[in-house]
């Protein structure tokens, strides 16, 4: 796991030489300060195409801190969320920042984050005025599939960019 200090380093160094292009920082239970070293790398970069974040618990204020700096992004393709606890109230964050201000961001996978229903549907609605998305992973969270399924078929009408999605439901022990 990487403290601040090493973050903004590697950071740091990511931005002198400009040559890598993916950024995997999986499994590091990042607090809101790390999230503004990353937003500040994004800011910045002009090579990074993919960033992995999954199981960090980064959490809203980390989630504003990172889409802050991908307003400002050119480059970045692929994102990955999973695992980080960003609930409904992370999905109009990403609307926010990401989906209606980003161009260049590919794929977005939002996997076990605990959307329920309504943050899916947000995200389906958005999709109808957004051309760059190719990919979007919302499995593995607490929606009702019939629900998400209309929101999302009726939002694919409209959006002719999607060509991979995933929406496999978490799985109830329960009978």
């Amino acid at each position: 796991k990487f403290n601040i200090d090493e973050l903004d380093f590697i950071c740091k160094t990511i931005l002198k030489h400009e040559r890598i292009t993916h950024f995997q920082l999986s499994l590091n239970d990042f607090q809101a300060r790390h999230c503004e070293i990353i937003s500040t790398l994004l800011k910045q970069t002009k090579t990074l195409v993919d960033l992995n974040l999954r199981d960090n618990k980064i959490g809203i204020q980390g989630l504003e801190n990172i889409l802050s700096g991908l307003i400002e992004n050119k480059t970045l393709q692929k994102l990955n969320l999973d695992n980080n606890r960003l609930f409904n109230k992370g999905c109009a964050i990403i609307l926010k920042h990401l989906l209606e201000n980003n161009n260049s961001l590919l794929a977005l996978r939002l996997r076990n984050n605990g959307i329920n229903s309504e943050g899916c549907e947000l995200i389906a609605s958005c999709l109808m005025n957004n051309s760059s998305l190719k990919e979007i992973d919302l499995s593995d969270n607490d929606f009702t599939k019939d629900r998400v399924t209309k929101a999302f078929v009726v939002s694919l009408f409209e959006n002719n960019s999607i060509i991979e999605l995933a929406l496999t439901p978490k799985l109830s022990w329960d009978t």
